[in-house]
């Protein structure tokens, strides 16, 4: 898999091949590509649940900054080194702004 370059224009999306369940305030997510799983604490699971259906980094930003206490900057790096990893573990797509045209959340 061919991993893009995070931007806030870019559209991020879970992938179909993972099942994910909240145990106990976090997230796991098992991964049935490589059978591994991942558990993600109370921010990476509000960030999953957003990207359950495709949406623009900078809408998931815009939703962690409503949400949480941080600076936008803080937020804008942790959120794309969040999506990059889980672009790396194969647990989300990413696809350019150009790539999903006008019609993308």
């Amino acid at each position: 898999m061919t991993e893009s370059i995070i931007q806030l224009s870019s559209i991020v999306g879970a992938r179909l091949r993972q099942l994910s369940a909240e145990i106990e305030g976090e997230t796991i997510v098992l991964n049935f590509e490589d059978g591994m799983y991942y558990a993600l604490d109370s921010v990476g699971a509000f960030i999953w649940s957003l990207v359950q259906s495709p949406r623009r980094v900078s809408e998931i930003r815009d939703r962690i900054l409503d949400e949480y206490e941080v600076g936008p900057d803080r937020c804008e790096a942790d959120l794309v080194r969040l999506l990059a990893e889980l672009q790396r573990l194969s647990l989300v797509e990413v696809m350019s702004g150009e790539e999903a045209g006008d019609g993308a959340a």
